[in-house]
């Protein structure tokens, strides 16, 4: 009888390490896929708020055609995390002035996988005496969100 209860023990023990396994990565994948849901909304939010604060530091330098001024009130929020490229268009609709990041973004092997986890393009439009001068289109980069996938 002793033999047959060591082999019931053994099994038992493989069944709850087993179970004990599957539930510690079934909850470290929610915590993984809630992060990055909360992530990829955060970023979403943080690109609108470059936008608008792109369209006031860029409207002087849109008014008065100056695209130096334009690029140097660009550069330190081109400089963001998260951001990829800042683009002013003219109120014809013409490319006024662009800053990409300056970081390396040669990292993320797949383009695809970038385009599924960047939160996307914001745009934002300039105004001036409430007239349409401007836009501001500000789009992401997935350093932030890819460094926490790969963290996870």
């Amino acid at each position: 009888m002793r033999p047959r209860a060591n082999t019931l023990q053994k099994m038992l023990t493989r069944v709850h390490l087993r179970v004990t396994l599957f539930a510690v990565g079934m909850a470290g994948l929610s915590v993984l896929l809630v992060g990055f849901a909360t992530m990829t909304a955060f970023a979403g939010e943080n690109l609108s708020l470059i936008a608008k604060t792109a369209s006031y530091s860029v409207a002087p330098a849109l008014v008065f055609n100056d695209a130096a001024a334009a690029q140097e009130a660009l550069q330190p929020l081109a400089a963001t995390p998260g951001v990829g490229l800042i683009v002013v268009e003219d109120s014809s609709l013409r490319n006024f002035v662009s800053v990409s990041s300056p970081r390396d973004q040669s990292w993320m092997v797949a383009p695809w996988i970038q385009a599924q986890i960047v939160p996307g393009t914001r745009t934002e439009t300039i105004m001036r005496e409430g007239q349409r001068i401007g836009s501001v289109r500000v789009t992401g980069d997935a350093s932030v969100i890819g460094r926490y996938l790969i963290a996870g």
